[in-house]
């Protein structure tokens, strides 16, 4: 016998919201475009979008710094699926923008309008903007998709609004999901995702060479896993904390 849905686990009860979410939007659009990181929220976003598959364009940005099971992963998912891989150029972003950074010196700051010192240092959101949503955008407005689902929740960060583009109506099916909601969904329904969610490090990756969020848990993984891409991502590191301590100490010259 079904349960009724007041009865339902909290994670199953959202799901079904989700679904119909994610079905209302499709019945709306002639396509609709999914965007794809192959993190968890987004494997568990691909898998709702099954039934609608010949209704969906799935959109997967590359700054060409994946990690490398990270794309495998990704490849072999998109397969079956109408696709477009959107590329970005991530060292002409640092040369003339900045090393992304979670701490960022104003005298670095090319944009303000001062002779900025190098090396140019950027905050990692801006560095994350352009290659992980303004790309995707771009992309998805060329090929004339007016709406685009997301796997955001609300639980991700503090205050975080609903995503709004002024030319294409933005979807968020799982906002109301937790991330131990998502983690139960996809447990429960069997959703493949990358496999150091289970086994290594319980979260997204982004960028392999990325300074800004270059955690001692993530360090201790990439030293086993990965030690020529943590020595890029050292090296930036490195250059944005000596530039930070020069300000902090007063060492404008």
């Amino acid at each position: 016998m079904n349960q009724e849905p007041s009865t339902l686990p909290e994670h199953q009860s959202l799901l079904a919201v989700a679904a119909r979410v994610f079905k209302d939007a499709v019945s709306r659009h002639q396509r609709v475009a999914l965007l794809y990181s192959g993190g968890l929220e987004s494997s568990l976003l691909l898998h709702l979008a099954e039934p609608w598959r010949n209704k969906v364009t799935v959109y997967n940005m590359r700054t060409g710094a994946e990690f490398p099971h990270m794309i495998a992963f990704m490849d072999r998912k998109l397969a079956g699926w109408d696709h477009r891989v959107v590329t970005s150029d991530l060292m002409a972003f640092f040369e003339q923008e900045g090393i992304p950074s979670a701490v960022v010196p104003v005298a670095h700051i090319p944009s303000i309008g001062l002779a900025a010192k190098r090396p140019y240092i950027a905050p990692w959101t801006r560095c994350c903007g352009r290659h992980r949503g303004e790309i995707g955008w771009e992309a998805i407005l060329a090929d004339g998709i007016g709406c685009a689902i997301l796997g955001r929740c609300a639980s991700d960060g503090n205050n975080l609004a609903h995503m709004e583009h002024p030319a294409v109506e933005c979807v968020e099916p799982l906002w109301d999901l937790s991330r131990e909601n998502v983690m139960d969904a996809v447990y429960e329904l069997g959703v493949e995702v990358p496999d150091h969610y289970w086994s290594e490090i319980p979260d997204s990756l982004d960028c392999s060479i990325c300074p800004a969020l270059l955690t001692p848990q993530k360090r201790a993984w990439m030293t086993q896993r990965y030690p020529n891409h943590l020595a890029a991502a050292e090296a930036f590191h490195s250059a944005v904390r000596q530039a930070a301590l020069a300000e902090l100490d007063g060492d404008n010259t």
